[in-house]
């Protein structure tokens, strides 16, 4: 679930410099190291052996709040890791923490923390990206790429439509055939501007009328008690569902949509003259004179429900090999919770460490004793953690 992982004594536990780092290994289920950068000895004072630190990993932050004494019931990895030259007296409690950090990073890949920041991906798939014309009579275009991108293997000569269904690829632009629908509605902040307008991760072959029913509607779960309710959205898209303003896709391609519309909102920051496409929560915010989209959580649901399957991710390979960048969401699933879900800070107040975080997502703080679990909704939100017995790990979820 992790690419890697960093530990920190909250600031104002600190009573003398931040101590100097070093770089253990870990032992992920595919091998390498993972980068974890720990102090060299915890700072002076029994008051900061019970402080929180932080993990921080491609599925977002997880707490981990230390006892004052070492846990005797914790599951140890079979190949723990030791600490040596380390003078402190309570070398021990620090050990017994490497040996947390060590389950953690069971199944992980191994990269360097700063890979995981929004900025640096942006930077990636940005540096990659090779545009094609959206429309052109003597180039390779938009229009040919998708006949080939989405062509259906069982069935030569047609492609896949996003929201149900299959067409002949010689009718693209027919009046009963298909065209382009772009996922993010080219209304909502593309306005034409390239490349964003021409992105194959946004854009799939649709049914002509489908992609004039669904318009520039935002994604969500489209109410039945809302007066637009329809169901199914059109009659040739029978598992999609539409209300006044949002658009409800079939169970299968929900994920699917959801992982286009975050490479969206991820290589397009405004950089160079290009859009600043964002996703957002609150909807009011999403007019055709902006560039918002949503809903976010409904999203990140999605996501979550409709993981990347074999299909999802040879188009992501097809993408590549015809405009130079990936959909990283599609490689990498938790990267979502990395970049959308806020970081778990700590505060100390009156001696105590509270949990805080700012978010506009609807979220949950859970605890669990051990990586795998139960986790169980915390008792409060912001949580205090109070005088700790066993090693407690801290999370942030959606709320049912």
């Amino acid at each position: 679930m992790f690419l890697s992982f960093s530990w920190e004594v909250p600031k104002p536990c600190l009573q003398s410099p931040a101590p100097s780092h070093t770089k253990i290994p870990c032992l992920p289920k595919r091998g390498g190291d993972v980068p974890v950068a720990l102090p060299k000895a915890l700072p002076h004072g029994d008051e900061d052996i019970a402080a929180p630190f932080k993990v921080h990993g491609r599925g977002g932050d997880v707490l981990v709040a230390l006892p004052r004494a070492p846990p005797p019931s914790w599951p140890l990895p079979r190949n723990g890791t030791a600490v040596t030259n380390t003078p402190d007296v309570r070398a021990s409690v620090l050990r017994w923490f490497l040996l947390a950090l060590a389950c953690l990073c069971g199944g992980s890949v191994p990269a360097c923390a700063d890979a995981l920041t929004r900025s640096n991906l942006h930077v990636q798939i940005r540096a990659r990206h090779q545009a094609l014309p959206y429309s052109s009579s003597t180039r390779f275009d938009t229009a040919d790429a998708l006949a080939q991108i989405d062509l259906l293997p069982e069935m030569p000569g047609r492609v896949r439509l996003v929201y149900g269904g299959s067409l002949p690829t010689s009718s693209f632009a027919a009046a009963t055939g298909w065209n382009r629908e772009h996922l993010w509605p080219n209304s909502l902040g593309i306005d034409d501007r390239l490349p964003a307008y021409s992105d194959l991760h946004n854009l799939r072959p649709c049914d002509a009328n489908v992609n004039s029913a669904r318009g520039n509607k935002w994604f969500d779960v489209s109410l039945p008690t809302d007066p637009g309710y329809t169901r199914p959205a059109h009659a040739e898209s029978p598992l999609s569902a539409t209300d006044r303003d949002s658009w409800m896709p079939a169970p299968s391609e929900r994920g699917d949509l959801a992982r286009a519309l975050f490479y969206m909102d991820l290589r397009y920051e405004g950089t160079a003259g290009e859009p600043d496409l964002r996703l957002v929560e609150d909807t009011r915010l999403i007019t055709s004179t902006g560039s918002a989209m949503g809903r976010l959580s409904t999203l990140l649901r999605w996501h979550g429900e409709d993981p990347p399957d074999a299909a999802e991710r040879l188009r992501n390979d097809a993408v590549a090999r015809l405009q130079g960048n990936r959909n990283p969401f599609v490689d990498e699933p938790g990267l979502a919770a990395a970049v959308y879900l806020p970081r778990l800070e700590i505060v100390l107040t009156e001696g105590r460490p509270v949990i805080t975080w700012e978010s506009e997502l609807p979220l949950v703080l859970e605890s669990a004793p051990v990586p795998a679990g139960p986790w169980t909704r915390a008792q409060a939100i912001p949580s205090t953690v109070d005088a700790l017995e066993s090693v407690r790990l801290f999370r942030l979820t959606l709320a049912p």
